[in-house]
């Protein structure tokens, strides 16, 4: 699969906002779903359960940003959505060992898999796991709410993985408009995950194409 260079972002703390923000985003051809448990951030949102008969009827390509500890335990029902990509936390694990084992798992089943970098973990972390995963994520705000200022220090952050490899697809989520989008394209994202900035927006689909044409 080739990277969308704009993912809009289903970020809902219930079924009613998640099932309102689908249908707004209908036109996408790819879908980044906000998935937390109330442990690894503040907020929880809205279930696996609750949307997996909202999701039957998405003709999009679907990814999952899991903001939980121990991401594994929600492969099996995960497999069973239709999810083609999947993003879990570097520090979703204590260990090494655990983590690569994750990664492990969700590639032999079929997921892409991208480690996810909140702004409180050193760039340097994931270096080692960059030839076992698809790509990155790097958080350009703290995960868990929308709406959030945009933390200048992303465009260094993007660089040291884009200096590490040169091929290497890199996500940035979280504080994206048209007054960034151009710049961390430039600086050498190849994916821009957006929130609420679209979904948000009295015309999404305007809104997304705006950003579109301006990363191009």
């Amino acid at each position: 699969m080739e990277s969308t260079l704009i993912v809009p972002t289903i970020f809902a703390l219930d079924k009613k906002q998640f099932e309102s923000k689908l249908e707004k985003l209908s036109f996408a051809r790819e879908l980044h779903i906000d998935f937390m448990d109330g442990n690894f951030t503040k907020h929880k949102s809205v279930s696996f359960e609750e949307i997996e008969d909202s999701l039957k009827s998405c003709s999009a390509l679907l990814g999952v940003h899991l903001m939980v500890f121990d991401p594994l335990r929600y492969l099996k029902k995960l497999q069973g959505m239709n999810m083609k990509k999947v993003f879990l936390h570097f520090s979703s694990y204590e260990q090494k060992g655990m983590l690569l084992f994750a990664l492990e798992q969700f590639k032999s089943a079929g997921f892409e898999v991208y480690l996810v970098a909140s702004p409180q973990v050193s760039i340097e972390f994931l270096f080692p796991y960059l030839r076992q995963i698809n790509g990155v994520m790097i958080m350009s705000v703290v995960p868990g709410a929308e709406g959030q200022t945009f933390l200048e220090e992303t465009y260094s952050r993007i660089a040291k993985i884009r200096g590490q490899m040169l091929d290497c697809r890199i996500y940035v989520d979280g504080g994206i408009s048209l007054a960034n989008a151009r710049k961390l394209i430039d600086s050498g994202a190849t994916g821009l995950c957006v929130g609420s900035y679209i979904s948000s927006h009295e015309n999404p689909e305007k809104r997304y194409k705006d950003l579109l044409h301006a990363c191009m």
